[in-house]
Formats: C-alpha cells, structure tokens, sequence
C-alpha cells in the first residue's frame, strides 16, 4: 500500500536544501528518477550474487540519494540494506527487500507528480 504523496519526501526540506532554485530542484527530481530505480537494481543483483561489498557501497549510494532528497523512509531502510550487506547477514533480508522496493516506487511517484506540478505552472 502506497502512502499520499505529501508524505513521502519532506518538501519543505528538500526545496531548503536546493535554496528554492526551481531550475536546481527539477534536475534533482531528474537525477533521483533515473538514477535512484537503477542504484536500487545493481544493489539487489549484488546482494544476489553474493557480491556483499557491491551490495553495501550500492545501498550507500541509494541511503545518500535518499537523504538528498529529505526521503526520511527510504534512507532509513537503505541504511539497514548497508548495514545488511557489511555484515553479511542475510536474516529478514526478504522483507528489507520489499519495503524498499515499496518505498522506492512512493519515492519516484512523489517524485514524478512534483515535476508534472511544476511543468504545468511554467
């Protein structure tokens, strides 16, 4: 079950940390769109592989993308996908897996319908 939107990425933080710039503010939301999914794949095909340190330096690459965007949920579970993958330690791995991959599918939705509300005003 998806969440609304507004919840997913703290607005009001992230458009603080591209200093309100609407031209920076929708590169980011580009940049996050094609390259956050893409992180996210090649972390769980080298969680899949075995390739443990892959799977961490990828899980951190998707926690700082995470953070980048004020996305509180998706950090935070990136942040045990890294943990996961340092330690090697594949308990619970299953469900991570799958409230991330929810999580990423709120996150790029959000994500999406924010630059179509700023498309649409220009």
């Amino acid at each position: 079950m998806s969440v609304d939107a507004e919840d997913v990425i703290d607005w009001q933080d992230f458009e603080s940390r591209c200093l309100n710039d609407a031209e920076f503010i929708t590169q980011m939301l580009g940049v996050f769109i094609d390259n956050a999914p893409k992180t996210w794949q090649e972390c769980k095909h080298a969680a899949d592989a075995g390739d443990w340190s892959a799977a961490s330096r990828h899980a951190h690459t998707l926690k700082g993308s995470a953070a980048n965007m004020s996305a509180g949920a998706l950090r935070t579970l990136a942040a045990g996908a890294e943990a996961k993958a340092g330690s090697h330690d594949k308990t619970g791995l299953d469900d991570l897996v799958a409230h991330i991959d929810l999580a990423m599918h709120d996150c790029i939705r959000a994500c999406t319908q924010r630059l179509n509300a700023m498309d649409s005003t220009r």
